[in-house]
């Protein structure tokens, strides 16, 4: 009994193989699968490189699996060639289907400024990829010839390079007459130098023992610039951030964004208390000489031609502020 269940699952695969070598027609093969261009979208950029996706639909026109093994492509600018990329990921594709494949393309803007003259000047570029796909049958499938399909890309896309500025830093202190309501236990005689103190350490001459024994609060302002470079316009829309002045956080959250003459304005207004400020934060105010750190993420949004591009922006910056 045991010998006769064997023989007929033998069977049934054998027929199963011959089936699926004979009902595959070799003829099929002169139909090709196609390779067709979807979307085109920014997946990031940074200061240094921008990060696109590209999204092609395959077409699989067979009634057998196929599989995509390796995508090979070469990235124009105009006609300048930047550089070649391959992909050796397998992509499954059913039967008489149509698929969507993804794939990354990263360069960076010193690339660009190479590859295009004037590129600061311009507001977009062209974009070519030219590239093949190699395609695999099932093995059950004896068919040794190959199947290999071109495809060509072309997005027009704005031209990029953003900057980050800190401009219009200052160091507000109180005036005299709050300085008088919020200095308790002191001589009324005292208040006058005290506020001279206070000023002096504000301009950046120094940071006398006298401010530290009080809980003065100072308010520090500055605006965050980021503006693109080129001519292509990119409007902030949206922000997340925070902001270290020296060691101390003192902006963070989802700002306020002005945006006007092709840059996007955030204004920062925060207090430090005299009483807390650090040694090392003391010595560079009095030097002048800030370094600050910012960590965030944006979203910009460019028109081109009618085709609005949103653009996330990763932001790690870190940089010092003089005035």
């Amino acid at each position: 009994m045991k010998t006769r269940k064997t023989l007929l699952l033998l069977s049934i695969v054998s027929l199963l193989f011959y089936i699926t070598c004979t009902t595959f027609d070799p003829s099929m093969l002169q139909k090709k699968p196609t390779v067709t261009f979807q979307n085109f979208q920014f997946k990031e950029i940074t200061l240094n490189d921008m990060i696109m996706l590209f999204s092609l639909e395959v077409e699989n026109p067979y009634p057998v699996t196929l599989y995509l093994n390796s995508i090979q492509s070469q990235i124009y600018i105009d006609t300048f060639s930047l550089f070649s990329l391959q992909s050796a990921d397998t992509l499954k594709l059913p039967k008489n289907s149509k698929t969507n494949k993804t794939f990354a393309v990263t360069i960076t803007y010193e690339q660009l400024m190479k590859a295009v003259k004037e590129y600061y000047n311009k507001d977009s570029i062209v974009l070519t990829i030219k590239g093949t796909i190699a395609f695999s049958l099932p093995p059950s499938i004896q068919i040794a010839q190959s199947i290999a399909v071109p495809f060509t890309i072309k997005q027009e896309i704005p031209t990029i390079k953003p900057s980050i500025d800190v401009a219009h830093f200052k160091i507000i202190p109180p005036s005299l007459s709050d300085l008088k309501n919020i200095v308790k236990n002191i001589n009324p005689l005292e208040i006058p130098s005290l506020y001279n103190d206070i000023q002096n350490f504000c301009l950046g001459k120094g940071f006398p023992d006298s401010i530290s024994k009080f809980d003065i609060p100072l308010s520090i302002a500055f605006d965050i610039i980021i503006k693109n470079k080129t001519r292509a316009m990119l409007a902030g829309k949206s922000m997340n951030y925070n902001f270290i002045l020296h060691d101390s956080e003192i902006a963070r959250g989802q700002p306020t964004i002005h945006n006007a003459d092709g840059a996007s304005k955030i204004t920062c207004v925060t207090t430090l208390s005299t009483k807390n400020i650090s040694k090392g934060f003391a010595q560079a105010i009095t030097q002048k000489n800030i370094q600050y750190a910012m960590k965030g993420n944006m979203l910009f949004n460019a028109s081109l031609k009618k085709t609005e591009f949103p653009i996330p922006f990763t932001i790690n910056q870190q940089g010092t502020i003089t005035w």
